[in-house]
């Protein structure tokens, strides 16, 4: 019996690795994609190529997906030894399917986000509305900021803790839009006007702290005596971090 458990337990560790690897494999591709703004007619001619093009276009449509769902997995290897595997995985999906219904109500309501549209340039999506990878962003962001937080700031109150949290995924939303709106494509603000604002309106950034605050409340309790891996803080920076070489490359190319 013992035996098995450390086989188990070195499987475990193996996965775990596995992902961290393919993540920051994953991450560092995307960050010179987006340092460069690289696109498909960058690479390839499509007059001589037409099906290379198809075929990088499709890539192109689910990478980022892929590294999002990258970072999920990662977060969810990284929480188990903490959490448990059963609470993490009933937290993963809380917060992949409330957000999710959220998300869909946004998209064809307008509240509580605003006016905005996904695009196919973000992976699957569900009934056509919403891209799968859009709820595991949100477990990452709220999930993975929940760690950070309590590694850097354990003696916070549960109250003060949500609101760091909260503040941390907005942070975050600042950084993600112009990428995700005007680099990337995943989504767009304001579809039908024919002069539409340059940002996302406030009820944006005002949801996300709203929902962020709400989930991390939520979150099962963190303890000093199982702490977080201090990996899910280099997570959340290279997270952040691709995210920059894309804003950087957009102001060396302007």
């Amino acid at each position: 019996m013992f035996r098995i458990e450390q086989q188990k337990k070195t499987a475990f560790r193996k996965m775990t690795r596995g992902f961290w690897l393919g993540f920051l494999v994953w991450s560092t591709i995307g960050a010179v994609v987006m340092f460069l703004g690289l696109s498909v007619p960058d690479l390839v001619d499509a007059q001589k190529q037409p099906a290379l093009v198809i075929l990088l276009d499709h890539f192109d449509r689910h990478a980022d997906a892929v590294w999002m769902a990258l970072a999920a997995a990662t977060l969810v290897a990284l929480l188990v030894p903490c959490w448990g595997f059963s609470v993490t995985l009933r937290s993963l999906l809380c917060i992949a399917v409330v957000t999710g219904i959220l998300e869909t109500i946004g998209v064809l309501s307008g509240f509580p986000f605003g006016d905005y549209a996904y695009t196919d340039r973000y992976g699957l999506r569900l009934f056509g509305v919403l891209p799968l990878a859009i709820p595991l962003a949100w477990f990452v962001v709220v999930a993975g900021g929940g760690a950070v937080v309590f590694l850097l700031m354990p003696d916070l109150s549960r109250w003060k803790r949500a609101c760091s949290v909260a503040l941390l995924a907005v942070l975050t939303d600042l950084n993600l839009e112009p990428i995700a709106w005007k680099l990337r494509g995943y989504w767009i603000w304001y579809p039908d006007a024919t002069d539409p604002p340059v940002h996302p309106p406030l009820s944006n950034y005002m949801a996300w702290f709203v929902i962020a605050f709400a989930m991390a409340l939520w979150l099962p309790r963190f303890e000093s005596a199982r702490r977080p891996s201090s990996r899910i803080v280099w997570l959340f920076l290279i997270l952040n971090g691709v995210l920059l070489a894309g804003h950087l490359g957009m102001l060396v190319r302007s």
